[in-house]
């Protein structure tokens, strides 16, 4: 896709950060790492947990449903010319499906031997208990932001095919996905689903 994006004259940093905009909204499903993490120490369900977070979640994705369509409506003027362009463009998100697929199955892996749950405890080990109330607001920001780590195989995977260095990316993606991260966390405190 590479010289595809080259030809468009398409920033590569710009489409690992949208790449990473909607990893970080899809990473507080049941079966992705953060979600997982938060489950095996809460003993939640991570069902009940996506349930309950959904809305935090849709807020997100529509955010990026807009945008996307005021970029189409921008780059092309017709109805015919944007329907084309979406179906040109489509069948690479196949590619990106079974990432997010094998991402998964590699959790669950590392869910199934404990290694997860050595790690969530860890890092609860040296937290401070009066953080406990407001771990949320820490919690949902990073999993939101998530899609910028730099633990995972995912976003190598796409600096790599996009030809682009990790802190080129931090440096264009990271104010605008902890900002977006902030938006969901004040959303999520506006509708109920994050206690104040």
């Amino acid at each position: 896709m590479l010289p595809i994006f080259k030809k468009m004259k398409i920033r590569s940093v710009c489409v690992v950060f949208v790449m990473s905009i909607m990893s970080g909204a899809m990473n507080v499903t049941p079966w992705c790492a953060s979600m997982l993490r938060v489950t095996s120490v809460t003993g939640l369900d991570a069902q009940e947990l996506w349930r309950y977070l959904a809305p935090i979640q849709a807020f997100a994705i529509i955010g990026f449903i807009v945008a996307f369509g005021l970029a189409l409506i921008a780059n092309f003027r017709t109805v015919r010319e944007q329907g084309a362009a979406i179906r040109s463009y489509g069948g690479p998100a196949i590619n990106m499906v079974m990432t997010i697929i094998t991402i998964g199955v590699l959790i669950g892996v590392m869910n199934g031997t404990g290694m997860i749950e050595g790690m969530t405890n860890a890092i609860l080990s040296i937290l401070p208990e009066s953080l406990g109330r407001h771990l949320c607001f820490i919690v949902i920001p990073c999993a939101l932001a998530a899609g910028i780590t730099l633990i995972g195989p995912s976003p190598y995977l796409a600096l790599g095919l996009a030809d682009v260095t990790m802190g080129d990316h931090l440096k264009y993606s990271f104010k605008w996905i902890w900002l977006l991260a902030i938006l969901c966390t004040v959303f999520g405190a506006i509708i109920g689903r994050i206690p104040v």
